[in-house]
Parts: structure tokens; sequence; C-alpha cells
């Protein structure tokens, strides 16, 4: 059926877009009377200037063409928007025309359409919902939160100091944001110390092997020269006793014994020396043994530091709950 009127449909008079950059033209499923009836906002701007808009008094609406396509990312606002008022007249016994009721049966229409959206972006209790309690808002108040009251019959400013609050929580951010720069630090330096440490360890420890080995050198060749020591005091022995069984002490037997005696001494030197190489090596052991036992320390202490440091960041919360409004660290 043709009319000749606008039909105003079950539609809600708002449309939104996210613009990409491109496209400059944008569209409105929803009927308005007059293209001053159609606001246009960009962002939280409304605009004025710099579109042209098209479809005025079509049952299907229309469009909205940017003279250059808003920025990508940018939120596109298209809402009907009717000053609330009466747009006909009719006189006593005077002419009442069709048109002109359904013109302001859909004016009203269209108002109640937008009063609808507005009470469905506003603060209110669930239809299931079997508290009376009162929405309607207290005074305002700089600082205050808004709340319910003790028995929850109605909202209150909230009586807590959110502007110290805030405050708390600026401090312990603060003291957070030190506390890892701290943290870092340490870990850095704990880092540097424990290389450092690594080193004089693995030498302490080659120290230790070389000087298990000079002792183990040493305590063979003490053996070795108590053997050729024993050896040679039997061979003297032997001479001297067959020199004095025959009586005769010949230049050889002499020789010999001399031989023998010489041999002895150089055995005693030897195992002397071993004796003096294996002490050595011993405390070498010992200093190396120490070194490890510090370098291990160092390092404990460096690990340590690093632990301390990492606490210090781990332990550091904001003193005080905030609701999410109210945070300055998001």
């Amino acid at each position: 059926m043709t009319t000749d009127h606008i039909v105003i449909g079950d539609l809600r008079p708002r449309v939104q877009y996210v613009a990409d950059g491109t496209v400059r033209d944008f569209a409105y499923p929803f009927p308005i009377f007059k293209t001053a009836d159609l606001e246009v906002w960009l962002g939280e701007v409304r605009a004025t200037t710099g579109f042209t808009t098209t479809g005025a008094g079509s049952d299907g609406g229309g469009t909205v063409s940017f003279g250059a396509a808003p920025a990508a990312g940018t939120l596109v606002t298209l809402r009907r928007r009717l000053a609330v008022q009466r747009v006909s007249d009719f006189q006593e016994g005077g002419a009442f025309r069709a048109k002109v009721v359904n013109d302001e049966l859909d004016y009203q229409t269209a108002v109640l359409q937008q009063l609808e959206v507005d009470l469905s972006r506003a603060l209110r209790l669930a239809p299931t919902d079997p508290s009376t309690a009162s929405l309607v808002l207290p005074p305002p108040q700089p600082g205050k939160a808004i709340g319910w009251n003790a028995d929850a019959s109605g909202l209150t400013n909230d009586p807590a100091d959110f502007a110290q609050a805030r405050a708390d929580v600026q401090a312990t951010l603060t003291a957070a944001q030190a506390a890892a720069a701290q943290a870092a630090t340490s870990a850095q330096q704990a880092a540097a110390a424990t290389e450092a440490i690594l080193i004089p360890t693995v030498d302490a420890q080659e120290a230790a092997l070389m000087a298990q080995a000079a002792r183990d050198a040493a305590q063979a060749a003490g053996a070795a020269a108590a053997t050729d020591a024993a050896a040679a005091d039997a061979s003297a022995a032997a001479v001297a006793g067959e020199a004095a069984a025959t009586g005769q002490w010949t230049a050889e037997a002499q020789t010999l014994v001399w031989l023998a005696e010489r041999n002895a001494a150089a055995v005693g030197d030897a195992v002397t020396a071993a004796q003096g190489a294996r002490a050595e090596a011993l405390g070498a052991a010992d200093g190396a043994l120490l070194d490890r036992v510090a370098a291990e320390r160092a390092a404990d202490r460096a690990a340590t530091a690093a632990a301390t440091a990492a606490a210090a960041l781990i332990g550091t919360r904001p003193g005080q709950a905030l609701p999410e409004w109210a945070r300055i660290d998001t």
C-alpha cells in the first residue's frame, strides 16, 4: 500500500560505524523528517560541516557523505534527534486531514523511539530486581565516589577519601618502580659477580687437581727412594760382610762400599726432596680449597643480594584497594 507520509518502523534511530580511512559514505536505515534531524558524530566530537545528508523524508533512511573519508579507527555515530513538541494543531470545527494527522503521529512515534533509546542507556534496575531502592543521585562532591547507603535503599557519596587513596597508590607505584629498577641493577651486578667468581673457582679446582697429582707423584717418588735406599744399604752390607769374612778390603770392595754410601746419601736426598714436594703439594691443595670456598661464599652473597632485591619488588603491593575508575596504573 502506498502512503503519502513517512512510515516509522520498529528501528532504533541510532547507528555506528568504525571508519577505515577510505569509505566516505555511511548509511542510516531509519527515516528522518528533515536534514537537521540527523546528528553526525566523529568520535566524541559532533560534526556540523564537511558532509552532506540525503534521504530526508524517505521511509528507508539515507546516506551521509563526507568530503574526506574519516580517519581509520574513527567511530562514526549517526542518530536521529527531534525536539519534543507538537508539529500541528487542530482547530475546533476546522479541517481534519489524514496527512496532517499521520505526520503528527509519525513525529510523536519517532520522539518515543528517541526516548526509548535514551532510557535504554540510562542507569536502571533490572526488571526482575525486587528492590525499591531509589536511583536518585546524591549532590556532586569533588573526589567522592557514589555507592549504596548502609541499607541499600539509595545512593550516597562514599565517605572514603579517594584523593588520599590515589596519592597512596601513586606513592606505592613509585616505590614499586624504584624497587624494580633496583632489582634489575642487582641482577646485573649479581650476573657480573657470578661470572667473575666462576673463573677463580675453575682455577681453584684445577689447582686442587694439580696439587693432588703433585702429592701423588711425591708419594710415589718417596716410596721409590725408600726402596732404592733399602737396596743400597743391603748392597753395602753385603760388600762389608764379604770383606770382613775374607779379611780382604780390596780397592774394588772399598769402591763398592763408597758407591753404596753415596747411593744411600743420594737416596736420602731424594727422600727429603720428595717429602718437601709432598708438603708443597699439600699446601697448594689447601690454598686451592680455600680459594674455592671463598669463591663459593662470594657467589652465595651475590645470589642472596639478587634474591633480596627481587623480594623487595615482589613484596610491593598497593596499600589500599580501589575501584577500577580510581586506579592510576591502568
